[in-house]
């Protein structure tokens, strides 16, 4: 039986009971697949072969990197290397507890978290800076957020009570002074602006609001609190969500001041790019 004119290798039929496929390769990377009902062949269904599809996306366009992909990959790898650093010094060092236990206790640091979200955000727009979806937008926000918290509050609280040496003190100073200080200057510089509408803020607010109440839960049970300003043991109940309220207010001011300073560099970007197109 002839399928078509251009159709020019035969079908392999295989005997048996029922209904049995075949798939016939024909002219140009195309299979034609047909059913078999004894003596009788029809088609059935066409479709392109991996090698074509390999073809096309061979002949697909390839997207220019942004001018934001240097300076973001810059700020996930020193991101990321304080990260793995950290680590490393809190499973080798010794100390109290396990090794598991001491670093559960690491990844329960605000800061900890904060430069993970960092990391993972930066990936994303080193690769590309067009990402509009409120997802992605909540996490920036948090990362932008989070980080910026960070450091003030290291700064302001927690400096004078830190007192590493070694490899531990420039992880230290990475994570609360360089991080955040390359973070923020690199989002003013190349963007993309903060979107804080409803349903960005509503999924925002989820990790911040997450971590208190794994915190508290956490120190309930093993009487150990991340930051002695929620040492809820020491402190007491009243003190401590006083403490939490004052780091939400500060959370809240620095996403206000993010987002106004976001729209004037987005102005200021906006003219360069208009100068330089002439």
């Amino acid at each position: 039986m002839i399928v078509s004119a251009a159709v020019i290798v035969p079908a392999v039929i295989v005997a048996g009971l029922g209904r049995i496929l075949a798939a016939v390769r024909v002219h140009r990377g195309f299979c034609l697949v047909v059913r078999v009902h004894g003596s009788n062949i029809y088609p059935y269904r066409v479709y392109v072969t991996e090698s074509r599809r390999q073809d096309e996306r061979m002949s697909a366009p390839r997207r220019t990197p942004s001018a934001a992909a240097v300076p973001y990959s810059l700020v996930a790898g020193i991101a990321g290397l304080c990260l793995v650093v950290q680590v490393w010094l809190v499973a080798t060092g010794g100390g109290d507890g396990t090794a598991a236990r001491r670093l559960l206790e690491l990844a329960s640091y605000f800061t900890i978290q904060s430069t993970v979200l960092v990391t993972v955000t930066s990936v994303l727009l080193a690769r590309s800076m067009s990402r509009p979806s409120p997802g992605f937008r909540a996490v920036h926000l948090d990362a932008l957020v989070g980080i910026t918290v960070t450091g003030l509050v290291y700064t302001v609280v927690l400096a004078d009570d830190n007192s590493p040496t070694g490899v531990a003190a420039v992880v230290d100073k990475g994570l609360h002074y360089v991080v955040p200080a390359l973070t923020i200057l690199t989002w003013l510089a190349f963007g993309p602006t903060l979107v804080l509408d409803a349903a960005v803020i509503a999924r925002a607010l989820i990790w911040p609001l997450a971590w208190l109440a794994y915190t508290f839960a956490h120190g309930a049970i093993t009487g150990w609190y991340p930051y002695p300003f929620l040492d809820v043991a020491h402190l007491g109940a009243g003190t401590a969500a006083v403490n939490v309220g004052w780091v939400l207010v500060t959370g809240v001011v620095v996403a206000a001041v993010l987002w106004a300073l976001g729209r004037a560099t987005e102005s200021v970007r906006t003219r360069v790019r208009r100068a330089a197109a002439g």
